[in-house]
C-alpha cells in the first residue's frame, strides 16, 4: 500500500509518495549535485541556480520537517521518495542531490558525505 502525505503552501500543494513517476513522466526536475555545499537553508535556495523551484525547495523542506526527516540520508529517501506540486512539477533526488540539500537545511556546517549513504 502506498505512503501519501500532503503539504500545502499558499496556492502551492505537494504530495510526498513512495510511488514512482512512470518513467515518461514529464516535468521532472532532477535535482542532482551543485558541486557546492551551503552552509545554511538560504544560501542553499539563493545559489542552487533553481529559481523557477525555489517556493517548490521550500515546501518540501517544511515536508522532510514536519515528516521528521531531518538528517536522513540521501541512501533512505532518494531512491523510495518522490514529491509532485499542484502546478505539475515533480522532483527527485539523487543520493547527492539529497545530500547537498540536508546539509543546508541541518545547517551544522558537516559535509554532504554526512547525509549521503
Amino acid at each position: 500500500m502506498s505512503q501519501v502525505y500532503r503539504f500545502k503552501d499558499n496556492d502551492l500543494i505537494l504530495v510526498v509518495t513512495d510511488e514512482s513517476f512512470p518513467e515518461n513522466a514529464e516535468g521532472v526536475e532532477v535535482i542532482e549535485s551543485t558541486e557546492c555545499t551551503h552552509s545554511s537553508w538560504n544560501e542553499y535556495i539563493l545559489f542552487s541556480s533553481r529559481d523557477k523551484i525555489q517556493s517548490h525547495l521550500n515546501l518540501i523542506r517544511r515536508a522532510v520537517i514536519e515528516l521528521n526527516w531531518v538528517g536522513k540520508r540521501g541512501s533512505e529517501i532518494a531512491n523510495d521518495w518522490y514529491f509532485t506540486f499542484s502546478d505539475g512539477t515533480k522532483i527527485v533526488f539523487t543520493w547527492r542531490g539529497w545530500a547537498e540539500m540536508m546539509t543546508a537545511l541541518v545547517e551544522k556546517g558537516e559535509p554532504y558525505m554526512e547525509y549521503y549513504c
